[in-house]
């Protein structure tokens, strides 16, 4: 099949006069053919046929979640100490929202070490497996645009420690932006292509072949978290111990929802069962009614994920707003929602736990969601550990912990059970 044929078949033929010279025509073929051609059919018919967003009207608000129990804390721990649990993250997204160019992951955020959001929750995971004595799997799902990137990252920083064939990255897919009229974009003669949205994980990560080095290494429940939220746990013995005693297909984070807060997502019952309403999908005035929202933060089974991967999750459109051509421009591209797969879960179980210890989302440089309040609250959460573990409070304003202390080991402990002054900046580990 020709280029010609091809454009004409997504609508797309104004891009011929555009590309005159044989040389840019034969490279604008090539990456189309590199595209996935069933999901370019998909997104053809999403903008002709340009369905409403508004809520169904089945949609009602969830009510029932579980509280937090030691129990669950200890059958997590048992799954972690059996090496039956690995941990997923979400790190697609560029840094362009915190005026920082590179990947989100590579961000310098802590307080006083300044370590990136990748090394946070590389050390969480290297204390982790330190106090259960196993190896954690870590896999890493990146975009076309920073998966290079990233890799050369994780490699100049030696893994930050993990052992190399511990980390698995892996891309999710990318589609063609569009204008209004739903007509693709080029950029110096290449078409302008963006990332499909995190609900391209199931068909990525089999293709992958993780699914079946999963297998091969007898992992059972995976942890999915996304980069931009240093309040989470990568590898949570309380959701992992809720999913397992649960004996659900997918265990997730909720909190109770801020009576203010009207941009989160929120948990609801639909015709097909348990899913989650963006927030723009709620029509004014009914957000009020959904108390529990969304944290991003999942627990999975890989029945769940093989069976995820083979739907075909529905296409939303998301307007953004880019430098193109030398100006602000407003363009719209085809995202996947990974919480759409929810529909093939035999089941759906929400724990309940509170914003302070989960949830603070880095979105932008300044404001709601900004580097300042998200130190904020990281910061709190920090303090509140250490006087949990060591009853009383370090003297400085500002400070940061080594990651060992959120998986404390009795050496840790008695180490600083010992420390008279606690005017220190920084308080390290017995190795971090």
């Amino acid at each position: 099949m020709n280029l010609d044929e091809l454009l004409l078949r997504w609508g797309q033929s104004h891009l011929l006069s555009l590309v005159p010279k044989k040389a840019d025509q034969k490279a604008l073929l090539h990456q189309l053919l590199c595209l996935d051609q069933k999901e370019l059919d998909r997104q053809r018919e999403f903008f002709c046929t340009k369905p409403s967003i508004k809520r169904p009207p089945s949609s009602s608000p969830w009510e029932r979640v579980y509280e937090k129990n030691e129990t669950f804390c200890h059958a997590g721990e048992e799954m972690l100490r059996e090496g039956k649990v690995a941990a997923l993250m979400l790190a697609a997204g560029e840094g362009s929202r915190l005026q920082f160019s590179g990947p989100k992951g590579c961000f310098p955020f802590s307080i006083v070490k300044h370590k990136t959001l990748f090394q946070i929750f590389c050390e969480k995971i290297l204390a982790a497996q330190k106090k259960y004595q196993t190896e954690i799997f870590l896999m890493i799902m990146t975009s076309f645009l920073n998966q290079k990137e990233t890799q050369l990252f994780f490699e100049k920083k030696n893994f930050f420690g993990l052992k190399k064939s511990q980390v698995a990255f892996f891309v999710q897919g990318h589609l063609p932006v569009c204008d209004r009229e739903g007509k693709w974009l080029l950029e110096q003669k290449t078409l302008l292509t963006r990332a499909s949205g995190n609900g391209d994980l199931f068909r990525s990560f089999v293709q992958s072949n993780l699914l079946q080095r999963c297998r091969e290494k007898k992992i059972e429940t995976i942890l999915l978290f996304p980069v931009d939220n240093p309040l989470c746990d990568p590898v949570d013995a309380q959701l992992v111990g809720f999913h397992e005693e649960r004996k659900c297909d997918v265990a997730l984070y909720t909190i109770r929802r801020p009576k203010k807060e009207t941009s989160m997502g929120v948990l609801a019952h639909g015709r097909s069962g348990p899913r989650i309403l963006e927030y723009m999908e709620i029509p004014p005035g009914e957000i009020a009614s959904f108390p529990f929202a969304h944290t991003g933060i999942y627990c999975v089974n890989l029945f769940f994920l093989e069976k995820a991967a083979a739907l075909p999750l529905p296409l939303h459109c998301v307007q953004k707003t880019i430098c193109y051509q030398g100006k602000e421009t407003k363009i719209f591209k085809c995202e996947k929602f990974l919480f759409d797969a929810f529909s093939v879960a035999r089941k759906i179980e929400p724990l309940l736990t509170s914003k302070s210890s989960h949830f603070a989302p880095l979105k932008r440089a300044y404001g709601k969601d900004g580097l300042a309040a998200v130190r904020k609250a990281f910061l709190a959460k920090e303090r509140r550990l250490f006087y949990h573990l060591l009853h009383r409070m370090p003297s400085r304003k500002n400070f940061e912990l080594s990651q060992e202390f959120y998986y404390p080991t009795s050496a840790l402990l008695r180490l600083y059970q010992k420390k008279v002054y606690f005017h220190r900046r920084y308080f390290k580990g017995i190795d971090l």
